[in-house]
């Protein structure tokens, strides 16, 4: 009965001797290498976070190490083990390991080999990610998980072969592996397959990775109903693609960063353009959007800079944000009536865009949808439109209590219509040709950068109705010398007219100080002067964001 007792005591003793050690981290020397590593459970150990310094070379990793005489079978190598161990230049896994932890090898330069055993079933997210100089990998029989950018940026890495045995890769795997020729898959893989060195699922609907190094020309096969999310990254040697009826979707970002790209035809079959789908594709001239096609993406087309000619069929109701900004090549925009939203930015800086015209179906238009098209001479608005209008090229609301977008080709003078209550944002932002400008006495408002930028400024009258003027709304208004805020001002914003440099002479008319944000005069002209009116001066000077003036300010001359 003692004997059975002691046996108890020693199986508890042991039990709660193991237990204790369980997250505890450790040294433990092998071959010369001395590695890091934690206690995963009583008999497991994982290969833990290493200094980066001190690991150089070839790396061999034991299958069992030793602490405090115990011995653990190494299991994991865990995460961000080796990450950023800029020395290494091979691994040696052993076949006890059966997982490779996230971001365990990410951003290791210098890692030219490593062999992966038969015992190893998962490689996780970023696992080798921006291992830069390794130039094959073999992933071995007994793999079932390629996780969430596993090999982004290997940027040598030329073929990989994926085994019958992987059921799952993740998002973004081989994603920006730039001279990537072939992907194969093992002909008995239950769930992906390849054809051509190119990545698809089993039932080859959806095209998964196209190697970035494919040249030439590319026909997608039929059947395909879905090109996956960055299937053609940064495929910079492709020059056309063939699409098939067959495909309704084209995913985010599905030829991002394709240079050469020249000639695509999108079929009729598509419903949807992706997020940042053709974004970077600087040598597409022309494109024709299909009439099934009922979304454009945010940036889908930004940067295409070459692109001169786009038809939006009236199957369209949403061109997202930033859509086609930066398409520096574009001249004239017919946006039909079935779209009902414009995107923030969606047409920004389109420099060689001269006239847009707007469908009456559309409801919402974003901030700055039109900004910095420095050539836009008219925004026509068709009269149907119950939201907005237009006149004499200049956007508005549909009651024209707000002016949205003044062209910025305009050059001159512009009077305002009277009614206008409030000058939005960037309405008028690097209008560098506009000259002066009249407000009515219907404005109270005067928004955020409203005339942000207009250089070639050199009049402006505020009249008695406006109380706010917005941020940086005269910011880098360099042309201007002097400005009239009148009695009914009480807000004057952040940076309102920061960098106007030419600016000498501020009359203000309010005998209460209006409320002030920081900079409002920062980097204006040294000569600068504030009248104000006489009994106030010493206000002025006192008031919070005013005193700093303090020696600029002096009464308003009778």
């Amino acid at each position: 009965m003692k004997k059975i007792f002691n046996v108890i005591l020693l199986a508890l003793f042991c039990t709660s001797f193991a237990q204790a050690q369980v997250g505890k981290t450790f040294e433990f020397t092998y071959k010369g290498q001395t590695l890091k590593y934690v206690v995963a459970d009583g008999n497991e150990a994982k290969v833990s976070k290493q200094q980066s310094a001190k690991i150089s070379g070839d790396v061999k990793i034991p299958e069992r190490v030793k602490f405090k005489g115990k011995k653990y079978r190494v299991t994991t190598i865990g995460n961000a083990a080796f990450s950023h161990c800029y020395g290494l230049t091979s691994v040696t896994i052993p076949n006890s390991v059966t997982a490779i932890g996230k971001a365990a090898f990410m951003d290791c330069d210098g890692l030219t080999s490593i062999t992966i055993p038969n015992s190893v079933t998962t490689i996780g997210e970023a696992a080798f990610e921006e291992c830069k100089d390794l130039t094959s990998i073999t992933i071995p029989n007994s793999v079932t998980t390629i996780g969430y950018a596993a090999f982004r940026s290997c940027t040598s890495l030329t073929s990989v072969t994926i085994p019958n045995s992987v059921t799952r890769i993740g998002k973004y795997a081989f994603y920006s592996c730039i001279n990537l020729r072939s992907i194969n898959v093992a002909k008995d893989n239950s769930h992906y397959c390849s054809e051509n060195g190119v990545l698809f699922d089993i039932t080859k609907k959806r095209l998964i990775q196209c190697p970035c190094r494919i040249k030439g020309n590319y026909a997608i096969p039929d059947g395909v109903t879905t090109i996956g999310e960055a299937a053609f990254y940064h495929c910079t040697d492709l020059t056309s693609v063939t699409i098939p009826n067959s495909v309704t979707t084209i995913g985010d970002e599905a030829f991002l960063d394709c240079f050469h790209l020249t000639s695509i035809t999108i079929p009729n079959s598509v419903t949807t353009i992706g997020e940042t789908a053709f974004k970077y594709c600087t040598s597409l001239t022309t494109i024709t959007i299909p009439s099934s096609v009922t979304t454009i993406g945010e940036y889908a087309f930004r940067y295409c800079s070459g692109l001169t000619t786009i038809t939006i069929p009236n199957s369209v109701t949403t061109i997202g944000e930033a859509a086609f900004a930066d398409c520096k090549g574009l001249t004239s925009i017919t946006i039909p009536n079935s779209v009902t939203t414009i995107g923030e930015y969606a047409f920004r800086e389109c420099t060689g865009l001269t006239s847009v015209t707007i469908g009456n179906s559309v409801t919402t238009i974003g901030k700055c949808a039109f900004n910095l098209c420095r050539n836009l001479k008219n925004i026509n608005v068709s009269k149907g439109n119950s939201h907005y209008s237009s006149e004499n090229g200049v956007l508005f609301d549909i009651t024209k209590k707000t002016l949205i977008q003044y062209p910025r080709g305009i050059k001159g003078n512009y009077a305002i219509p009277d009614g206008v209550t409030t000058i939005g944002e960037r309405a008028f932002g690097v209008c560098t040709g506009l000259t002066s400008v009249t407000i009515p006495n219907s404005v109270t408002k005067i928004a955020s950068d409203a005339f942000r930028g207009c250089t070639g400024l050199t009049s402006v009258t505020i009249p008695n109705s406006v109380t706010t003027i917005g941020m940086a709304a005269f910011e880098y208004c360099t042309g201007l010398t002097s400005v009239t805020i009148p009695n009914s001002v009480t807000m004057i914003r952040w940076g309102a007219f920061k960098d106007c440099s030419s600016l000498t002479l501020l009359t203000i008319e309010n005998a209460t100080p209006p409320e002030v944000g920081v900079d409002i005069f920062e980097k204006v002209s040294e000569n600068i002067t504030i009248y104000v009116p006489a009994e106030s001066v010493e206000k002025y000077k006192a008031a919070k964001g005013w005193s700093r003036y303090a020696d600029k300010i002096k009464a308003i001359e009778k």
